[in-house]
């Protein structure tokens, strides 16, 4: 009896695994993971009078050493939606912002590239953050 008290004890946790939301930090296990180069980590700051939408939980940009001190930056956010105002900001700007922006299958993390990064790279980054 204790034994199926403690598996049904555990389900929830189990069930809940996959509807976690990431973390800025494990954006950046996953850029290191996937052999991705970067350096110069910093998490900005809001600033009200900004353009940017904020509705993203966490923000933290990289510098990329081939086109240092340039680089990109990654949003996490805590529902889709919440990351579809970022997304379609940054479509509106594409001649400003770049290429270079892409979304994670669970659309919770997007990440917004420098433009003159190289297409591999990108392609580096996108496979990096695709499952989160």
């Amino acid at each position: 009896m204790k034994k199926l008290l403690l598996m049904f004890a555990g389900l929830p946790l189990v069930a809940c695994g996959s509807d976690a939301i990431p973390t800025a930090n494990e954006v950046l296990r996953a850029l290191k993971s996937n052999g991705v180069p970067f350096n110069a980590v910093s998490y900005p700051t809001r600033k009200p009078l900004s353009l940017l939408p904020g509705t993203y939980k966490e923000r933290v940009e990289v510098v990329f050493p081939s086109i240092a001190p340039k680089g990109g930056q990654f949003f996490v956010c805590e529902t889709r939606e919440y990351c579809d105002h970022l997304h379609e900001y940054f479509h509106t700007l594409k001649a400003l912002a770049g290429p270079h922006v892409y979304r994670s299958k669970s659309g919770l993390v997007l990440a917004q590239l420098y433009s003159t990064l190289e297409q591999p790279v990108a392609n580096q980054i996108l496979a990096a953050i695709e499952d989160l």
